[in-house]
């Protein structure tokens, strides 16, 4: 990308927020000759040096843009990177610097744009399964339960991860948004940071409640799915991950056992063999 075309994204977030979500979103849908998108590169020049000699205006509008399109994004590219980082982590790099020198500079601003994240920004999906779930992890609240990093490279203080997640826990409970989540584009991620978020028992009431339908079971299933390498790509389903959603996983084997014989034989064997794939994974 020319400099002054990286140029022109700099002042937009000084100077036009909005333009900066529309540029961001068509760079987000402009591939390189390299397969990686445009959108892509620009998270790579914002290095720590670079986000260092923004100022105040510019790292609020760099949050907001990037927040604001990342759902898009990963409707766009949510493939697995197995030697690099996926492009959800790329962007909390750069969200989460911005974030830390915002507080630096302005705290007060720094909050209130951090409420605004939760309460307002259209990337649900993202602000679950990427930003708030990776800060759970670095504050221990997740995973193993230890703390994953100093408290100098938390993106949010305690207190106010704690008020962000009750921002986020009151959208998720909303019907409406519940309604989207098998549209969203990273459904697994999002259902692990609800869960990382609100305990087990919430997104099983509701995988419980949707998966009565055969054609939802299977959407919901497949989309579980995690991958690996070995002689070559596998998306394997793990028992685990039915242990988490589901308060019967033998039931969940059997019910697809029945399905194999209907008239979604197709997708159920498909998610069974991934079942059987995840033992020798």
């Amino acid at each position: 990308m020319p400099d002054a075309d990286f140029d022109e994204v700099l002042r937009l977030s000084r100077e036009d927020v909005s333009g900066l979500i529309e540029s961001l979103a068509g760079y987000a849908r402009t591939t390189r000759q390299s397969g990686k998108t445009w959108f892509e590169h620009i998270l790579d020049r914002l290095e720590d040096g670079v986000i260092g000699g923004l100022d105040e205006e510019q790292l609020f509008g760099m949050v907001t843009g990037i927040c604001e399109v990342m759902d898009t994004v990963l409707e766009i590219d949510n493939v697995p990177r197995f030697f690099a980082p996926s492009l959800g982590r790329l962007a909390g790099r750069v969200v989460g610097e911005c974030l830390r020198r915002l507080n630096g500079m302005n705290p007060e601003r720094h909050h209130k744009l951090a409420q605004s994240i939760a309460a307002e920004c259209s990337s649900i999906n993202w602000i679950v399964g990427g930003l708030l779930r990776t800060e759970l992890f670095h504050h221990g609240h997740a995973g193993n339960g230890e703390q994953r990093t100093s408290l100098d490279e938390w993106v949010f203080s305690e207190d106010l991860l704690q008020e962000l997640l009750d921002i986020a826990r009151k959208r998720i409970s909303d019907k409406e948004l519940q309604d989207r989540i098998l549209a969203m584009p990273d459904v697994s991620g999002f259902m692990y940071g609800w869960r990382d978020m609100s305990g087990d028992e919430e997104p099983k009431a509701w995988v419980l409640q949707v998966t009565n339908d055969d054609e939802v079971f299977l959407k919901f299933l497949q989309e579980m799915r995690g991958y690996a390498v070995s002689d070559r790509v596998y998306y394997p389903l793990h028992r685990r991950t039915l242990e988490i959603f589901f308060e019967d996983p033998d039931a969940v084997v059997e019910r697809l056992d029945v399905l194999t014989e209907g008239e979604h034989a197709t997708a159920a064997r498909d998610v069974r063999k991934a079942i059987r794939q995840a033992r020798n994974l």
